[in-house]
């Protein structure tokens, strides 16, 4: 997303858990934000693993008009749960909002 080497953003340790209280660096410029500066419109769809402990880290505000998917990684792709560190839940987004409706859709 930034164009750089994990190792030059501080990310290159291993991926980003759910709670993990960090995220790539709000300093960091995303593509979708300089194609936002050029008049794109931009979606995601997918696993975002770039942080979501606090709303700054999260698609929306780096860049990308909507997101559908996911803010953690290893989802049952049915049920869309995640298990990790002792902590289970639902984890399938659209935008901001949980995304129950996409229940059981593979």
């Amino acid at each position: 997303m930034t164009g750089k080497y994990p190792i030059h953003t501080g990310m290159q340790h291993t991926v980003l858990f759910g709670a993990e209280p960090r995220g790539l660096p709000l300093s960091e410029k995303l593509l979708p934000q300089y194609l936002k500066d050029l008049g794109y419109k931009t979606h995601l769809v997918g696993k975002w693993h770039l942080g979501s402990y606090k709303k700054e880290y999260l698609p929306m505000y780096r860049g990308f008009d909507s997101h559908v998917g996911f803010w953690t990684g290893k989802i049952d792709m049915y049920d869309h749960t995640n298990q990790e560190k002792g902590q289970w839940g639902f984890d399938f987004r659209r935008g901001f909002s949980v995304a129950h409706d996409l229940f059981g859709e593979y």
